[in-house]
């Protein structure tokens, strides 16, 4: 298998005779990311963004390495509950749109960090979470991000100030200035602007002491995307440059922590031989794991390879149910796929780094749309 996933030749074999779809989370992986990124940052206390992967194997491995959580619903926070460790966590909520039911449940649980970029969220807090800190999320450049968070959240300079006035007016804390550059970032100018914005702010007002840099690093899915270490050292050089005193920073990790623990393997069960690009049709479905390809418009580009040795062929890889947009990819060349109806056999196709978002999106289904099969985890236990 490509990468070094830590599969023994024994475990391949047998890897080969499970059925599919399945998809294989190696923890090991997940404990390798954190101890990179304390390494290259050590200043930041690193928050798990839970929405990405809230498996409980992830989550107990966040426990035991002393991670934070980043948690917005009720519902997460009764997940981290569950393991061991889970109760004592650190918890902070960045969300902005946590319904009333769910800033109550994690106030009553302990949770004190808020993060607000509205007047009617600050109203929220006061009422279900008195006496709260509070860091107001600030707009900034994240050209480039896969997916943008510019059209819903963060204000501006001018908003930011009157909104401290609000939550100081309602008895809230204001501790920190929050701002996210986007998910699946890769331009480390980003983050030192959001640094920069940030930094006036909190000359204006001294009380300030968090930085929350929000997430955004990248999963490394295509050689393009390997841009961690590079913008670790841009934010370090920016903090240095832009504060006299460092800010207490908090920094939130989904997908560069979990994205390549994982892989997924599926099977063809149709080729249409055609040029110049022939199309293959694999037992998994965007609807049932892999929606961030269709959410990004194909910009998340999983890497693709197979076992077989063959010619060539350059496909377009689609999954089994009715929907036109069903489409894995629309150009991989690959080995020569091959599928034997009368075995029920095909070749098998696997996708790489797909530990960030998606069982989540089909947590607690039974089957995706059109009753497309959802993969079954396997975790690998070193």
């Amino acid at each position: 298998m490509q990468d070094d996933f830590g599969i023994s030749e024994t475990l391949k074999r047998q890897l080969n005779e499970y059925p599919t779809p399945f998809i294989l989370l190696n923890p090991l992986k997940i404990q390798e990311n954190i101890d990179s990124i304390r390494r290259q940052l050590p200043e930041a206390k690193i928050f798990y963004s839970t929405k990405a992967n809230s498996l409980p194997k992830v989550l107990d491995v966040m426990c035991r390495m002393h991670t934070g959580f980043e948690i917005n619903t009720a519902e997460e926070l009764n997940r981290l509950k569950r393991i061991p460790g889970g109760e004592n966590a650190t918890i902070i909520n960045s969300s902005a749109v946590s319904s009333a039911t769910d800033v109550r449940a994690l106030y009553q649980a302990g949770v004190r960090q808020f993060c607000a970029d509205r007047k009617s969220y600050l109203q929220n807090l006061s009422i279900n979470a008195p006496d709260a800190l509070v860091s107001i999320r600030i707009k900034v450049p994240d050209f480039g991000s896969k997916f943008s968070m510019n059209s819903r959240f963060g204000t501006t300079l001018d908003e930011a100030s009157e909104l401290i006035g609000v939550a100081t007016k309602l008895g809230l804390n204001v501790n920190g200035i929050h701002f996210h550059v986007g998910s699946q970032a890769s331009k480390p100018e980003n983050w030192r602007a959001g640094i920069h914005i940030a930094a006036k702010l909190f000359e204006t007002y001294p009380s300030l002491k968090v930085l929350n840099l929000g997430g955004g690093l990248p999963g490394a899915y295509q050689p393009a995307d390997d841009a961690i270490p590079t913008i670790l050292a841009a934010i370090k050089d920016e903090l240095q440059l832009t504060f006299q005193k460092q800010p207490d920073l908090y920094i939130e990790l989904g997908r560069s922590l979990v994205a390549n623990a994982a892989l997924t393997c599926a099977s063809v069960i149709q080729i249409e031989e055609q040029l110049p690009v022939s199309t293959a049709t694999l037992d998994i479905s965007i609807f049932a794991g892999m929606i961030e390809i269709f959410e990004s418009n194909y910009a998340i580009q999983y890497p693709i390879w197979t076992t077989g040795n063959g010619p060539l062929v350059e496909y377009q890889l689609e999954g089994p149910t009715c929907a036109g947009n069903d489409i894995l990819t629309k150009h991989v060349t690959l080995p020569k796929l091959e599928v034997d109806f009368s075995q029920n056999t095909g070749t098998r196709v696997y996708f790489g780094k797909t530990g960030a978002y998606t069982l989540d999106y089909v947590r607690g289904s039974t089957s995706g749309f059109n009753g497309a099969r959802i993969p079954k985890l396997l975790i690998l236990e070193n």
